[in-house]
């Protein structure tokens, strides 16, 4: 029997299924003191979730909008059953603390870290995947926001550990 393989792309580089990535864990699911944390913070029950796919994390990634109109970007992962997730998760906050208002990225209002798991809210962003496959002008946009980032990394403060690119 043949071994079956993954499709191949450009220049023998393995293609990534358009559309498919993260398997996201809804507002439903969450803990029902994770779900209380987050109402509070936002200063309102919360009135709908709408999950972001994209990415490549299970971890719970969604726009939560409370009765009071206020909306809040929220990830949020488990140490215990997404252990890796909730540690990156942890670290993504502490660079996006270090860093500031250098980089053009929606702000890092509160975070937390109790009762097992790590919740991090963000300001919420109007914003759009790039269509798959990627056009011109997305790319174009992805490659001059790089250059952006570079640009005001040049000098960040030590406890980062950047590595070079």
């Amino acid at each position: 029997m043949e071994p079956t393989s993954a499709p191949v792309g450009v220049a023998g580089v393995p293609a990534v299924p358009h559309g498919k990535t993260a398997l996201r864990l809804e507002w439903k699911f969450l803990p029902p003191e994770v779900r209380a944390l987050i109402e509070h913070r936002l200063g309102s029950p919360v009135v709908e979730a709408v999950s972001r796919t994209a990415g490549f994390t299970p971890g719970f990634a969604s726009v939560i909008t409370g009765a009071n109109g206020t909306s809040v970007f929220v990830k949020a992962a488990s140490r215990a059953a997404q252990a890796e997730i909730a540690s990156s998760y942890a670290e993504e906050a502490r660079k996006r603390q270090l860093l500031g208002d250098r980089v053009p990225a929606p702000r890092l209002d509160w975070i937390s870290d109790e009762d097992g798991w790590v919740v991090l809210g963000f300001e919420a962003v109007e914003s759009r995947q790039p269509r798959r496959p990627w056009k011109p002008a997305d790319l174009d946009r992805a490659l001059d926001l790089a250059e952006t980032i570079v640009a005001a990394t040049v000098g960040v403060p030590a406890e980062l550990a950047l590595q070079p690119l």
